[in-house]
């Protein structure tokens, strides 16, 4: 049931509002431009949090989206950033990459994939290392959020700022 996803020579220009749920194959299947769709979301994601454009990150959600960090749940796009800003809080900028998507077709569309963050203020560096397990929808031809899992596994401070030489 789970396939990686591979790029599929489409241009990265191209954005998942291009593709609609009438695009879709039947039977539970995606086609291939819904899965390329798929990895662009999630690359727009990583490039919206570490931006901190908050705005564009509710735009990615349902409007009853879900999000449950390590079993803590929240309800709605305004809880669903409330957690992005608690947690970036007085970092000055982030990385996230985001591996290894597999996608479960059985019940809607589940996108599990692997995490490893870094974000870091002038003082402090930490990196967390953690999986997704997403269910995704199509909302006005647009894939969003429907709800976010989010298990941090591991989380450990640094002892350099980012911005200094390590000896």
């Amino acid at each position: 049931m789970f396939r990686n996803l591979w790029r599929t020579g489409m241009s990265p220009s191209q954005t998942a509002t291009e593709h609609s749920p009438q695009r879709r194959s039947r039977g539970g299947n995606m086609s291939n431009a819904d899965e390329a769709a798929v990895a662009r979301f999630y690359e727009h994601y990583a490039r919206v949090v570490d931006d901190q454009d908050y705005d564009a990150l509710a735009a990615l959600c349902s409007p009853d989206v879900r999000l449950i960090l390590n079993g803590d749940e929240h309800h709605g796009a305004g809880d669903f950033v409330a957690v992005y800003r608690e947690a970036l809080g007085s970092a000055v900028g982030s990385r996230h990459l985001i591996t290894n998507i597999g996608l479960d077709l059985s019940d809607g569309i589940r996108a599990r994939t692997y995490l490893l963050v870094e974000w870091w203020s002038e003082s402090w560096t930490r990196q967390g290392v953690g999986r997704y397990e997403d269910d995704l929808a199509w909302v006005d031809g647009q894939l969003v959020f429907a709800v976010k899992r989010i298990y941090l596994e591991r989380v450990v401070e640094l002892t350099a700022p980012a911005h200094e030489e390590v000896a």
